[in-house]
């Protein structure tokens, strides 16, 4: 929601991001900031183009080429293979140094989960060695597996 409203103050007429988190790749960022700000979204793109108050997207879908058209303002994630990175000069680099950014305050957010009980797992339980003549150790292995930690045979 921080990042919505942040956004939102913004008014832009795009929104881009990439689809790929760094936890789970999920894409659910520009996936949410669409639905909260009311705006289509349009995910994994291969290309764009933008004309007459519309964006058309194209994406790979089931081994084909999917093409979809949305107003803008809207959020679309790209695929990494979208563009081509562009790197500074270093005369850029240190022209970015001179400029102001701009720090948002994030607001607190609600908590929507309640702890119940919390508790330390069980201590490990000490292992169990068998030593013995080969054909013994075999004996003694499957019984303690079969009647003492109780490993199913079918």
């Amino acid at each position: 929601v921080a990042l919505a409203d942040a956004i939102k103050a913004e008014n832009p007429d795009l929104v881009l991001a990439g689809h790929v988190a760094a936890d789970d790749g999920s894409s659910q960022v520009p996936t949410r900031i669409a639905e909260i700000l009311g705006l289509p979204h349009v995910n994994v793109i291969t290309s764009l183009e933008i004309a007459g108050g519309k964006a058309t997207c194209t994406s790979e879908a089931d081994g084909g080429t999917q093409v979809t058209e949305v107003a803008i303002p809207a959020v679309i994630s790209s695929q990494v293979s979208w563009n081509e990175p562009r790197y500074p000069s270093m005369k850029g680099i240190m022209q970015a140094k001179k400029k102001p950014v701009a720090t948002v305050a994030a607001a607190a957010a609600e908590n929507k989960t309640k702890i119940i009980e919390f508790s330390l797992p069980p201590a490990k339980q000490a292992g169990v060695k068998i030593e013995d003549e080969v054909d013994v150790c075999a004996a003694k292995l499957a019984d303690w597996m079969k009647n003492t930690v109780k490993v199913e045979v079918k």
